[in-house]
Formats: C-alpha cells, structure tokens, sequence
C-alpha cells in the first residue's frame, strides 16, 4: 500500500525512536524529562517518560518545518488553498508541483506530492500512531492515568490523519495496525467506513483524554499558567463536532460544538487581533513553534514582504479575487487579518492571521489548530439543517458581530445555509484547507471550480474528478488491491 510498507515492523519502531529523539531535541515542547536509561525499541513504552514523548514528537512534527524542507503541513492551507479558489500563484512562479495544484492539472504518473509528501508524511504519522497504540496496550510498566492519557491522544491523532487523508484522496485505505502482511495488501476503503472510524476513535478519545490542559509530564498546570498545546477532551469533541457535520450527523454536530462553546471557563471568542496568539482563549488545541528564533510556518510562507521569487521560492502564493471580493464593507477580517505587498507588478493581498515572520522575533504565536469560532459555525450549520433557524441565526450573529458586521437578519433555511457558507470562507481562509473540503462537502465544488478552473488553467476545464488528489503511481506499482483515484 504505501512505500514504506515494504520495510518490516521495525521501520515504525524506529520512527518512532526518531519521533521521540527529535521530541527531545525540541526544548520549548513539553519539557519531558530525558529518562536515565538508553532509549532502545525494547524500552520505548517501558518508561512514562519515552512514552510520553513519542506523541509530543509527533506534535513537534507537525509545528516542525524549514526554507530548504517544505512542513507537510503548512502546505496542506497552501495547496489546498491552490486547488480551491481562495489562493492564487505568483506571477512567474515556476514550480511544477505548485502549479499543478493551482490549475487542477496533477499527474498520477509524476510528482504529484509537493512540499512535504502528503500522503506519505500523513500515513507516516498515521502508522506512528498505530504503533503507539499497540506499545501502549502491551505494556504492563506504564502507569494507569498514562497509559489512559496517552491512548486517547494516539486516537485523537489518528482520527485527525486520516480526517485529512479522506478530505484530499476521497476513499483510503484504512490502516489500523502496523502488520506488514495487512497494511501491504489493503486496497481502499469506502469513506463512509472511513468517517465510521474516524467517529469511533474521536468518541474513544472523548471518554479517555483529561479535561485540563497537561504539561509535558502529563500533570496538570499550576497557577494558571496554561499552555494549550497537548490535545484534551474538549479538542476531541471539537474535531467530533466536525467530523458529525461532515456526515450529515446534524444533531450530534450541535451537540457536540455546545459542549465546547458552553466550556466559558476555558474558551471564548477573542478580539480579532489576539485569535492567533499563543494560549489565546479562543484556542481548544495549538502547536507551539519548534525552530528556535520563529514563531509560525504559516507567517513564513503567506506574510508577503519582498517579491517571492527572491525568497527561495517559499513565498509563493497571494489571496484570490474570490476571496477578496467576498468580504463586505465593513468586515473588521479585512483589516486584521489582511495585509497588501505592492511591486511594479501591482497590489498583491496576503493572509495576515500569523504577523511573525521574521527570524529571533519573541514567541507570541502558536500554531492554530481548533479553535472556538469554527464551533460556532459547525453549530450555526447543524441548527440551520434542523430547522432551528433563530438560534443558527444567533450563532452567525456572534461571529459576524466580532469582524465589525450587523445582524444576518431573518432568513430562510437555504438563506441561513448560505450565509454559512459565506461566512466559512471569510472567516477561516487559509487555516487547515476548510475551504476546499466545503466545496467538496456541500456539493459546490463543480459549479464553482468549472468557472474558476478555466481562468487559473489558461482555458483548461474543470473535471469532477479532479476534487480528489491521485495516489503516488510508486504505491499502486506496489499493490495490485490498491486502485487508482478515478479518472487519473
């Protein structure tokens, strides 16, 4: 099924070793304490503190990235970004892979995975989770309150990467063991088993993660000083949340976004100005900065301070006209979290969520991974499908009323569910690809990207079955199970 399927079990036991020897390595994540012993693959999950670590190496991962080796996951707000309608090329940018994203043009047969490898890098991470799972269980030297702790944080993770797996591939192969003999021969897996067991692992997760925020010790912080950066209960219900109203599940999508958006002790919504900063109140779950001297990737890549094309093509992208023109006069967004580049070649607007992107400037952002607003929509869209649309009107009216913005007034269903919509796209613009998933959920992506298309791909058209990325060619090779996504 995939490249590294070909290595045997202990290819994941070493990864996970280098997960947990780049975890150490990381100072500002989770100060876990170094164990006296050697770290070998025999005592991986013999020690709370290797075991501990080997999630937070994963998270460190994932705020992990440099100019000369593009984050995986930093590129999944740029590509899809690219694909949608929310982000446009540079003038003269000549990488391939970039823009074979932006003109819906990707080859099966070439280097269809830009900057990061995204299948690769997700079920790379996907298999460590796996791993940890089965080291967690097995072992009898692991305390009670860890072993519970750190099995719901490996399901919470695996959820969240195989989330991202189906919303870019469509149908997956559904990997939930490290066996080579299984995971080799795995062919794809219909995405309602998919979402089955994304749910399953998000609600196990639910049940077995802390209500508070825990330090790298796992112990609970002291004197309020929290840090928000290891997944707890409440990210759990945040990502079930979504994934209820990726299924159409309209009741468990309110349900689940009320627990968190009733949580005021722990979460409210934020000036527009502070959403992004470190520990903000708006925020379920963040990814400090790994890099000594940086805060985000994100301000790395969309902060637009001298022509692209001289910054080691890693600045490559602007925000779209789309976007751009769906923002209504007086939209607060358009002011904190817009900024303009201009050259000769004209006015370039960039995303300016992240403002940090110059080199030994001090920590004030963390990595946004959850955060409240995107609860208020999830629920404003539930309520809107289950006819209770005054209260799905009150949700919208929070959010609009934060970016400066009057009342949505009295609407209609189909009226709520496009208010929505409208207000998905000018809220959380290049954070984690929602854009491009909600063309693809709600049915739009077609009538959208057949207009869009043509103008980004000098005429070329739009193709349905082009919403999904292809497979590596290598992996299919490999596995006679394992079909090619339709139409490449």
């Amino acid at each position: 099924m995939l490249n590294c399927q070909r290595l045997s079990k202990r290819f994941y036991q070493a990864f996970l070793l280098g997960v947990i020897l780049f975890m150490l390595s990381c100072e500002k994540l989770l100060e876990v304490e170094v164990p006296p012993t050697q770290i070998s693959q025999g005592n991986v999950f013999s020690d709370n503190g290797t075991a501990v670590a080997v999630l937070s190496g994963i998270y460190a991962q994932i705020g992990a990235g440099s100019a000369e080796e593009e984050n995986v996951f930093r590129n999944i707000s740029r590509l899809t970004g690219l694909s949608a309608d929310e982000l446009d090329l540079w003038i003269g940018f000549v990488g391939p892979n970039p823009l074979a994203y932006y003109q819906n043009n990707l080859s099966a047969r070439g280097n269809v995975i830009a900057g990061g490898e995204l299948w690769y890098v997700l079920y790379s991470h996907l298999l460590a989770c796996n791993s940890a799972l089965e080291g967690i269980e097995s072992s009898d030297l692991l305390s009670l309150p860890v072993k519970r702790q750190l099995t719901g944080e490996a399901k919470f993770m695996r959820a969240f990467f195989n989330f991202y797996l189906t919303n870019l591939f469509g149908d997956i192969p559904l990997v939930l063991t490290t066996d080579y003999e299984v995971n080799r021969h795995l062919s794809r897996t219909h995405q309602a088993k998919v979402w089955q067991q994304i749910v399953s692992d998000l609600v196990d997760a639910k049940e077995l993660l802390s209500e508070v925020y825990l330090n790298g010790k796992l112990e609970a912080y002291r004197n309020n000083q929290i840090e928000r950066v290891r997944p707890t209960r409440w990210a759990a219900i945040a990502l079930l949340a979504r994934a209820y109203l990726y299924v159409g599940d309209w009741v468990n999508a309110e349900i689940e976004s009320s627990l968190v958006i009733n949580n005021s002790q722990l979460y409210n919504l934020v000036s527009l100005a502070d959403v992004f900063r470190k520990n903000s109140l708006e925020s379920i779950w963040q990814i400090p900065p790994v890099l000594a001297g940086w805060n985000t990737e994100e301000a790395k890549v969309f902060v637009l301070d001298a022509p692209p094309a001289g910054l080691s093509n890693v600045k490559y992208v602007y925000l779209s006209s789309s976007i751009m023109s769906d923002f209504e006069t007086d939209d607060r967004r358009k002011v904190e979290w817009v900024r303009s580049y201009t050259d000769a070649s004209g006015t370039f607007s960039f995303p300016y969520k992240y403002r940090s992107a110059t080199e030994s400037e001090p920590v004030t952002e963390y990595l946004m991974m959850l955060r409240l607003g995107e609860q208020y929509l999830i629920r404003a869209e539930a309520r809107a499908h289950l006819g209770k649309l005054v209260e799905g009107m009150a949700d919208l009216d929070i959010i609009r009323m934060r970016a400066g913005l009057s009342s949505v007034g009295a609407l209609t269903e189909a009226e709520l569910l496009d208010a929505v919509r409208h207000e998905r796209k000018v809220e959380l613009f290049t954070e984690w690809g929602h854009r491009w998933f909600d063309l693809k959920r709600t049915k739009m992506v077609d009538s959208i990207m057949s207009i869009i298309t043509p103008v980004k791909a000098n005429g070329s058209g739009w193709n349905e079955f082009q919403k999904w990325y292809p497979i590596p060619f290598g992996d299919i090779q490999m596995n006679s199970n394992l079909v090619q996504t339709p139409g490449y």
